[in-house]
């Protein structure tokens, strides 16, 4: 496993020819500050133009990227990775022969200190749930962060003068955020200080401000909004009752209805949590958010089996490029499966989780089921090779080191299985002194901790 310094982004930009009407390329590579190539680092870009949606895709192995067929214009490149700085290249022209932009992610710095009596008491296999539950439900919540952080208001900062709030926001400068906003009406000044709330940590309060924007406009980012930030505080049933009201006003919408899943999930009702992902499913079966919510929800609770193997199935077998339909699908056929099933049913579950890491080498939850499948069949090659691969995606993630030992140890070798052994037990200690027994981090849940700002960063001086 590779270590990681601090150090800026760089970029390298070819000279762009004159090429008018012509499609052009951006390319480039991705690497640590120690020089390894980042897997599975997400590349964003955007034209200049108003309302032009973005396109996205993964670093491969050797941490490249490549998009072809670029109108001519002016885009913004943006590379986000786990537990890395984002880094961002502004005015960049593709050309034909091949625009390069490199980047080299600094280590996130530390966010705010989160309290964890409310969303970490709810996921804690200390409380009401079992360790599956545990997993899934920070999964769940991974997944919810993701959907909420795609609504924020401060969604568009990279375009934002760096004096305005959703700059601020972006920047995580969450106090200076508040104090601008603090005289400023409307349901966008709601929105923003709520989201400035949430990264103080004031969840509750954030709630109230996403409440106060729904009473003008009920739209969907304001519902869910309010019922995220209630579920990061742990109130979950008041969460599920945001959701129910929501669903009133705007019945079809799928996303409100994925957040009233995850309310019942986390109040203790992941029966009735997988059903209403089915209905959101029924609601909307192209849009693959709610397949996600409901293979974690069904690998915690196990309820209602051939609904949700049809229904995932039916999405994977429609989307075969999809790597995380393809995942969802095996995690849905490996909770099902019993002692008596078949060799075949693992065959079938190893050949999804090949072709979704093949697909997506960078989708490191598919590499640690297919280390465990591996281990069944007993090639401890195949699944030291996987869990290698997992654990150099997923640094902070301590049963894969475990997982490892054993799999160094059926291998016979000894040595590397007490050394992975030994990284087990420092990672727990330390997460323990962290994040407490359960090895939970609030701010991995927190929507607007995305894309840190690098500690060589300096905030810019906005005194007027």
């Amino acid at each position: 496993m590779y270590r990681i310094g601090a150090a800026a982004a760089c970029v390298v930009a070819l000279a762009a020819s004159s090429w008018a009407g012509e499609a052009g390329v951006i390319a480039g590579m991705v690497r640590d500050t120690s020089g390894a190539a980042l897997e599975g680092v997400r590349i964003t870009v955007t034209s200049a133009e108003a309302g032009a949606p973005g396109v996205s895709s993964l670093t491969a192995p050797d941490g490249t990227y490549r998009f072809a067929s670029l109108k001519p214009g002016v885009y913004t490149v943006v590379a986000e990775g786990t537990r890395f700085a984002r880094a961002e290249r502004a005015n960049v022209q593709p050309s034909p022969s091949g625009t390069a932009v490199d980047f080299t992610l600094a280590p996130a710095t530390a966010g705010p200190k989160f309290e964890a009596a409310g969303i970490r008491g709810l996921i804690d296999p200390g409380g009401y749930s079992a360790p599956a539950n545990s997993a899934a439900g920070s999964a769940l919540m991974e997944n919810m962060a993701e959907l909420k952080r795609s609504g924020n208001a401060s969604a568009s900062a990279t375009a934002a003068h760096p004096c305005s709030a959703a700059a601020m926001i972006a920047g995580h400068r969450f106090e200076d955020a508040r104090r601008v906003l603090a005289d400023m009406q409307g349901t966008e000044a709601h929105r923003m200080r709520a989201e400035a709330d949430e990264g103080l940590g004031r969840f509750a309060e954030a709630a109230q401000e996403y409440e106060s924007a729904a009473a003008v406009e009920p739209r969907e980012e304001n519902l869910f909004g309010a019922g995220y930030e209630l579920i990061l505080s742990g109130a979950a049933e008041p969460a599920a009752k945001v959701f129910e009201s929501g669903l009133k006003q705007l019945p079809r919408s799928a996303l409100l209805t994925i957040g009233l899943g995850i309310a019942q999930f986390f109040s203790g009702r992941s029966a009735e949590a997988v059903r209403t992902f089915l209905e959101a499913v029924a609601i909307a079966p192209s849009d693959r958010r709610p397949y996600a919510f409901l293979a974690r929800a069904f690998e915690a609770g196990g309820v209602e089996p051939e609904r949700v193997i049809a229904a995932v199935k039916t999405f994977a077998e429609a989307g075969p490029n999809d790597a995380e339909a393809q995942y969802d699908y095996a995690a849905v056929l490996l909770r099902q499966r019993t002692g008596n099933s078949s060799a075949g049913d693992l065959h079938r579950i190893q050949a999804l989780l090949e072709r979704a890491v093949a697909l997506a080498p960078g989708l490191a939850q598919a590499h640690r089921e297919l280390g465990a499948v591996y281990l069944e069949e007993k090639d401890y090659a195949g699944a030291i090779r996987a869990y290698e691969k997992a654990a150099q995606l997923l640094p902070g993630r301590c049963d894969i080191h475990y997982r490892l030992s054993m799999a160094y140890r059926l291998a016979m070798r000894e040595d590397k299985a007490d050394s992975e052994r030994q990284v087990f037990t420092a990672c727990r200690s330390q997460q323990k002194e962290t994040a407490g027994e359960a090895g939970i981090t609030v701010d991995q849940f927190v929507s607007v901790m995305r894309g840190a700002r690098s500690s060589d960063a300096a905030a810019p001086s906005c005194d007027h």
